[in-house]
């Protein structure tokens, strides 16, 4: 698998660097997945595609949309590109009844055509730019389906007469957006979705009045960002605030959403579960998506967070045990542990959004070199670089030390102050030396911690963050 070794040097010091990416290292990642990708694909009569377990040889229509999706955007050719057409246009829905003509079906519920599914393939349809592609599904049937199927309330279910639900709405959105921005039911679609805000704390959550969540958030951003990349309100900018205060940029989060989908309105379809509906899951990975909204903030990208959760990524991708060269794939908490796409495919859309972030504003000053091209925001334009880089050094270099030195620096201050309560009269000798015993034990527990780590690397073998994603 191609990539890069972990044990190079310039990759650890790079993976330490607290404000620093290695774009490289980015590349390498794209790469081994694209290479994954390539791998996984399975020929079908009819075409052939990808399954969300990667190494399961069945295709189906979302798997095979995220796929293409990935090759498209970073513009890498594809021999069996169109095959994957192909399958998706033989998978496409076709039927008398308007509600279901054109969408596709998800692997849990045979030929009924959900937004789980259809808003995946819509959107890379239209992101693709493949209205008229020789041999495609039909792009304008699958538009009426999202069309068809939005309900009365400006949101989206799994389907029509379903109750409207904050993600699908987002999926239904950012497809609809590619195929028909200026159609009414975007307009919809938004407020909508402005209406499931939070009043408290102005972030989203799965329904109204639940709990708010990371990656409901971060969707939404993600989603109202790409229908209007200029909109600049207090709402947004609260829930922009709400975000930047939870996500946890150091863990690749997960979590499960959990629904109840009923039947179609006069569903003429045979299944035994027809009168009942079905249970559906959906994945969400917090820590990419946050990424990839955090990286759209109308204020430009938040530097910390943005630097610590890309590399918090790179260092999560899965490494191969024989050579620690990244091996492709991120495991999902709640996925399995083998390669699939709702785990791999955010963490790949975080980077590829990495690496197109305008970096450049209104307002700010550039300085450019052989080496380097430095970007002044327009809000320091008072002061030089170098007193920009100093003050920055002096916060890199005091956080590392307070990381690397807690240990030792709370068993000295435990010392001073008990010493000085003892001096004073206020603590007798036995309440001293008690009172050492947890900051001694925290010392030497994170002593031996740091001793593992430095035998494991030098030792040649993976450290827990490059064996495990979550």
């Amino acid at each position: 698998m191609p990539g890069i070794s972990l044990d190079n040097p310039s990759g650890r010091s790079a993976f330490r660097m607290a404000q620093a990416i290695d774009v490289m290292h980015v590349d390498e990642c794209l790469k081994a997945a694209l290479g994954l990708l390539k791998a996984t694909y399975t020929a079908t009569p009819h075409g052939g595609g990808w399954h969300h377990r990667l190494a399961d040889p069945k295709p189906a229509a979302t798997a095979t949309a995220i796929a293409l999706t990935a090759f498209h955007e970073q513009q890498v050719g594809f021999a069996n590109f169109d095959a994957g057409l192909s399958f998706l246009r033989a998978s496409q829905v076709t039927s008398d009844d308007p509600l279901q003509d054109g969408g596709w079906w998800t692997e849990t519920q045979a030929r009924v055509p959900l937004m789980e599914a259809t808003g995946w393939v819509a959107r890379f349809l239209g992101h693709a730019r493949l209205h008229h592609a020789e041999g495609g599904p039909d792009v304008g049937r699958a538009l009426s389906w999202l069309i068809n199927n939005q309900n009365d309330d400006g949101g989206w279910g799994s389907h029509r007469g379903c109750r409207s639900r904050v993600w699908l709405t987002c999926l239904g959105l950012r497809a609809l957006n590619c195929l028909h921005p200026r159609h009414k039911a975007v307009a919809d679609g938004v407020n909508w979705l402005l209406r499931q805000q939070d009043e408290g704390n102005f972030g989203w959550s799965a329904n109204a009045g639940e709990q708010t969540t990371v990656p409901h958030t971060s969707f939404v951003l993600l989603t109202l960002s790409e229908i209007n990349a200029t909109w600049r309100d207090q709402r947004l900018l609260r829930a922009y605030s709400w975000l930047c205060e939870n996500v946890d940029p150091t863990i690749i989060d997960g979590s499960i959403e959990s629904y109840h989908v009923s039947p179609y309105p006069n569903s003429r379809n045979d299944d035994r579960d027809r009168d009942q509906g079905w249970d559906q899951v959906i994945y969400h990975h917090a820590l990419p998506i946050a990424l990839s909204a955090l990286l759209r903030h109308p204020d430009g990208p938040p530097a910390g967070l943005v630097t610590r959760a890309a590399n918090t990524i790179i260092r999560s991708q899965i490494t191969e045990d024989d050579d620690r060269r990244f091996s492709g794939y991120w495991p999902g908490q709640y996925t399995s542990k083998q390669p699939t796409l709702w785990s791999t495919w955010p963490c790949m859309q975080a980077l590829l959004d990495l690496k197109r972030v305008p970096l450049l504003r209104a307002g700010d000053i550039t300085t450019w070199s052989r080496e380097a091209v430095v970007v002044q925001r327009g809000s320091a334009r008072d002061r030089s670089p170098a007193a920009i880089l100093r003050a920055h050094h002096r916060k890199v270099v005091l956080r590392s030390r307070l990381t690397r030195h807690w240990p030792s620096g709370l068993v000295v201050v435990s010392v001073g102050a008990g010493g000085l309560a003892v001096g004073l009269g206020g603590l007798g000798m036995k309440e001293f030396a008690l009172s050492l015993i947890f900051p001694f034990l925290l010392f030497v527990v994170e002593q031996r911690r740091r001793n593992g780590r430095k035998n494991r690397e030098a030792k040649g073998r993976p450290g827990r963050r490059q064996r495990e994603a979550v």
